[in-house]
């Protein structure tokens, strides 16, 4: 064999050996998931009934991702996610329509609607209306003046709220982050039904939270507090 032969069999063999190299390493270079838009879960959507208000949806499904400004009664939530292990992508959408009184007439897209969705809302909610008095009870003062009883250094948190269902808190918990907010849950491993407090940012005092509380106010659209944080 000449020389020549030789050497452009050797390069071949160096060109293919780099390629699988190159591929062999760039599987193991860790990539991560990419989750966009609005997560919803199934049991969220089945909910949904037919006549409730604007408030009452932002509570099951929260803050949808686009709002059309010209029709201010569509709602559209979009989910997308984006696999780092295999680039696979995840879309999902859901569509919810009001009428001109501001009350739930219609809800498409990728998602199952509850066999009873055409039941008024007035007629069947009872697990509904438990996460709202839920809710609703976790509404207090801007400012707590008097911290629970804790053991050790004072920790200050804000407080965004109580909350019954575990999709709720997930999402919650998804948005402080996806924003930069350190996130704690008190208690930190919830039993089913069992109700979980929401911290955002700690804080050795309270004035040191003060500048975050209406940032994170308007970002997850709750009344959130400024309070001691409770043991783990």
């Amino acid at each position: 064999m000449s020389l020549l032969r030789m050497l452009k069999a050797a390069f071949i063999a160096l060109s293919l050996l780099t390629l699988s190299g190159c591929s062999y390493f760039s599987n193991l270079v860790y990539k991560i998931d990419i989750p966009q838009g609005n997560y919803i879960d199934e049991r969220q959507v089945e909910k949904l009934r037919v006549g409730m208000n604007k408030d009452q949806v932002l509570f099951v499904l929260g803050t949808p991702m686009a709002n059309n400004a010209f029709d201010p009664n569509t709602w559209s939530y979009v989910y997308r996610f984006k696999s780092g292990r295999d680039g696979s992508v995840i879309a999902k959408h859901l569509v919810a329509k009001f009428d001109e009184t501001e009350h739930l007439i219609e809800v498409t897209g990728d998602y199952q609607l509850h066999e009873n969705f055409h039941i008024p809302v007035e007629e069947d909610i009872p697990d509904f209306q438990q996460d709202a008095e839920v809710a609703a009870a976790a509404v207090t003062p801007e400012v707590s003046e008097q911290p629970v009883k804790h053991n050790g250094p004072e920790v200050w948190a804000i407080k965004v709220g109580e909350f019954g269902n575990p999709q709720n808190v997930k999402r919650l918990q998804f948005q402080l982050e996806q924003a930069g907010y350190e996130v704690n849950l008190r208690p930190l491993e919830a039993e089913p039904g069992e109700v979980v407090s929401v911290f955002a940012e700690v804080a050795h005092s309270k004035e040191a939270l003060e500048e975050k509380l209406e940032l994170i106010a308007e970002l997850t659209k709750t009344k959130p507090i400024i309070t001691k944080l409770p043991p783990a």
